[in-house]
């Protein structure tokens, strides 16, 4: 029996309709792609209650933001809101390169919010 998804996961796009973390998704090779849509797949399933595990994580400075931890070869870091009830927007995406998250990446996610606020 197929699995029925409580969450919706929808993807920023920029002012001019571009869909900027899908394009950020499709530069990585297929075996990372499938990495990252089987982590999506589990946000949908599970949601907030991944916040018990490793794969999800609230970026302590902020109310709403939330990073998925999509582990593989490399680490990739996909950041998002809940943006309605059941909803949750994947506002920016980046490769990890080091221990601390930089303020620069989060600063691009909170940046992106805030023309939802607008």
């Amino acid at each position: 029996m197929p699995t029925i998804l409580k969450h919706k996961v929808l993807f920023y796009k920029n002012i001019s309709g571009k869909e900027v973390i899908i394009s950020f998704i499709e530069l990585f090779p297929n075996k990372i792609v499938l990495k990252i849509k089987s982590d999506l797949r589990l946000l949908e399933e599970y949601g907030l209650s991944l916040l018990f595990t490793s794969k999800v994580k609230k970026i302590k400075e902020y109310s709403n933001l939330f990073e998925l931890r999509i582990k593989s070869s490399i680490q990739i870091r996909l950041f998002f809101v809940f943006f309605k009830p059941n909803i949750f927007l994947i506002v920016h995406g980046f490769v990890k390169k080091t221990n601390k998250t930089p303020h620069r990446e989060i600063q691009v996610a909170i940046n992106r919010l805030k023309e939802f606020d607008n």
